[in-house]
């Protein structure tokens, strides 16, 4: 059951992060921080 609490967490920090962001985060978080650094 710890598998399914942690899945459940990581869903959770990405919905934070969706709303932080203001945008859906499709696994291209590292591409856009790429393109912030860059830009």
């Amino acid at each position: 059951m710890k598998i399914e609490k942690a899945i459940s967490e990581h869903k959770a920090a990405i919905k934070n992060l969706e709303e932080l962001f203001g945008m859906s985060i499709d696994g291209e978080i590292e591409f856009r921080e790429d393109e912030i650094w860059s830009g």
